[in-house]
């Protein structure tokens, strides 16, 4: 009886596969809004929210550029710019 019980429910056993919290904002493509104090740290809006980025290799971000979201660190995302 567990057997076939088991089977019926299986699918809702799994683990759903869309990413969820932050691990949605991962690969996301960005764009940078405006610079704040050290032109380090920058701003995005991401989902309707207010985000600090940072780039990973410390490489320069300028206003309008689009960049990919690869981690969430605290309170910053850490991006890495989009080769041309």
């Amino acid at each position: 009886m567990v057997y076939m019980w088991v089977g019926q429910k299986k699918n809702q056993l799994q683990a759903s596969s869309h990413r969820s919290n932050l691990e949605a904002f991962i690969g996301q493509k960005v764009i940078v809004v405006q610079a704040l104090h050290d032109e380090k740290i920058w701003q995005t809006h991401v989902f309707g929210q207010v985000w600090q980025v940072r780039s990973i290799h410390g490489q320069p971000l300028h206003q309008g550029q689009v960049v990919t979201v690869i981690d969430v660190q605290g309170c910053h995302l850490r991006v890495d710019t989009l080769k041309a």
